[in-house]
């Protein structure tokens, strides 16, 4: 079994955002308000701009992060843990496992389907590793805590990995479930990370419903009106009506082209970035 967590906020930020943070309804009993209507949030007139002047490959499939490779694969090798090693690209585009490189979401998106092909959980591992790699970029705070509890059931882990991403297309809010079931299942694998091991099991099909939250995107969407709406943890029908939200969004601004909704999740996590 995988360690439970008995901290629910141990990958808050230390520091408060600028603005007033409110737990969405459901998100525990201290909540002051109601769960925002989202019916009439409409998408905004800036990513309707966003949208027309960008390709979904340009932001989303070559969206990359410089990884310190070296790092990761020392501390897979101390840990003796499985699924490595942590590749990515050099400046001259050869494949390196070593020093530095770049790992993109394509180069995720192409472990995904070896990884929900191995029901022992070693390929997800390898496909996980690289997805926290690409996500903390040279940031590595709680890394070694994740990899720590990881390390201490391995094949649980993998193999509860693998269960929601197989879930994670068809029910969303199941497969959020299984990694949140009352605290984090994974101890300091928490909805910011796990959701983009749900998000990455999509081989990168426009139409995978589960999408990456996390606090710069929950963030952008309270300031665009989304009140009740915190930075995480966040309960499953939070996660539910993110990923609903935008599906909405990419139905209304779709027009001259195809757009998926991992476009939007782009935007909304720059818009923030930019703002700060």
């Amino acid at each position: 079994m995988a360690a439970f967590s008995s901290r629910r906020h141990a990958e808050q930020r230390s520091r408060r955002p600028r603005y007033t943070t409110i737990r969405d309804a459901t998100a525990c009993d201290d909540s002051s308000m109601a769960m925002t209507d989202l019916s009439n949030l409409l998408p905004p007139a800036e990513l309707a701009t966003y949208i027309a002047i960008t390709t979904r490959e340009e932001r989303v499939t070559n969206h990359r992060s410089w990884v310190p490779l070296g790092w990761w694969n020392d501390e897979l090798r101390r840990r003796q843990l499985p699924g490595g090693p942590v590749t990515g690209r050099d400046e001259r585009g050869m494949t390196v496992s070593s020093g530095q490189g770049w790992i993109s979401r394509d180069d995720v998106f192409r472990l995904a389907d070896a990884a929900l092909h191995d029901p022992s959980g070693e390929a997800m591992l390898g496909m996980v590793w690289h997805a926290f790699a690409w996500g903390s970029g040279t940031t590595r705070r709680l890394m070694s805590s994740r990899l720590d509890s990881i390390a201490a059931d391995p094949a649980g882990s993998g193999q509860l990995l693998f269960k929601a991403a197989h879930r994670a297309s068809s029910d969303p809010r199941a497969a959020y479930e299984l990694l949140r079931p009352r605290g984090t299942a994974i101890r300091f694998v928490g909805p910011s990370f796990f959701t983009k091991v749900l998000y990455f099991s999509g081989e990168g099909r426009r139409d995978h419903r589960a999408l990456i939250l996390d606090d710069r995107v929950a963030r952008a969407l309270n300031r665009l009106g989304w009140d009740s709406l915190r930075t995480g943890p966040w309960p499953a029908i939070t996660y539910q009506r993110y990923c609903d939200l935008l599906a909405r969004w990419t139905e209304r601004l779709t027009c001259e082209r195809s757009v998926a909704a991992d476009e939007i999740e782009r935007w909304l996590f720059e818009r923030t970035s930019a703002a700060e």
